[in-house]
């Protein structure tokens, strides 16, 4: 990825972000305060140049910094999947270009300036049950998707247009922990001392209120791994397999690994132990830095391995014959 770098037009006057001298003197200031290594603060420079000239300049940097000083993700185009918790610092952690907004109480889009062509949006539109809770997970989205969010009371995050607040997941604070919207039924959404408050940074970033060496942060880009369990390759989870649900049915397939990080699913179902049907085509892809895979058209059917040779989805298990 090249630097990058927020141009305020052509020409030797400039626009309405100062002339030459004063953009020249952004990338100067960000050297001063350690923002900037030598090698990118000459990159920055050369951008802001070339934004006055009309000429064009690659970078050779392999992370671009834009001139507020925010670190962009090496890889932030291929970066997706829901938030989780990070340790603060990390490359995985998110970057608020409208947090100055929201830490002064005013509603915020939640778009990014680590991942500049992201956002933080919902997986899907509508809400889902577990109990007494109503949820819906969140997800990296184009930057047009993002929700709108305000901090309320004692640190809420709450979307503007449904009764969710963000919500750490069974208050599990811990690096990788999953982070979404949530619900609860007779005013138990605003549950205080917990996943529930965070604390906006003046850097940007959202950490847990009790919790500030925690933030929030997305899944590292598919095909890298830093989770603390072994990786199951999907070379050892292709064969056969067999599964057995009451009162769902019974299912013989075959799973064939097309990529490291995509699965085929194909053979024969028999719903409620009826009449069995031949299926195939089925595409499961993996949950960024997980064992996890779900279906493509249905991210909330997801496959969790155990092993390569076990795998459970809600009530039902599979297990791989050979």
């Amino acid at each position: 990825m090249v630097a990058v770098v927020e141009p305020s037009g052509k020409g030797g006057g400039g626009g309405s972000g100062g002339g030459l001298v004063d953009r020249l003197r952004e990338p100067d200031d960000a050297r001063k305060s350690g923002l900037l290594t030598e090698a990118e603060h000459s990159d920055a420079k050369a951008q802001v140049i070339a934004s006055f000239t009309g000429s064009s300049v690659v970078s050779s940097q392999p992370v671009g910094i834009n001139l507020s000083g925010t670190k962009v993700h090496p890889k932030e185009a291929t970066v997706n999947g829901g938030m989780i918790l990070v340790e603060k610092g990390s490359v995985n952690q998110l970057v608020f270009d409208k947090a100055a907004q929201l830490k002064a109480g005013r509603p915020a889009s939640l778009t990014l300036a680590s991942h500049p062509s992201k956002s933080v949006g919902r997986m899907y539109s509508h809400e889902k049950r577990f109990g007494e809770w109503r949820y819906t997970e969140s997800s990296l989205v184009d930057k047009g998707a993002a929700v709108r969010v305000a901090l309320e009371g004692s640190g809420f995050l709450k979307l503007q247009d449904a009764d969710l607040v963000l919500d750490v997941s069974f208050w599990k604070f811990n690096s990788g922990t999953a982070v979404n919207f949530v619900g609860g039924n007779a005013g138990r959404t605003r549950l205080e001392g917990g996943g529930r408050s965070w604390a906006v940074n003046d850097d940007g970033t959202i950490s847990g209120k009790h919790h500030p060496h925690l933030v929030l942060g997305t899944h590292p880009p598919i095909g890298e791994w830093s989770a603390s369990y072994p990786r199951i390759s999907t070379g050892e989870i292709a064969g056969k397999w067999t599964c057995c649900c009451i009162p769902g049915g019974w299912a013989c397939f075959e799973k064939v690994a097309q990529s490291e990080d995509q699965l085929e699913h194909h053979g024969c179902v028999c719903l409620f132990f009826g009449i069995p049907c031949l299926f195939g085509g089925e595409i499961r892809r993996r949950k960024p830095n997980t064992n996890k895979f779900y279906k493509v058209g249905e991210e909330g059917n997801v496959d969790s391995y155990l092993s390569p040779g076990c795998v459970c989805n809600g009530i039902s298990c599979s297990v791989r014959l050979c």
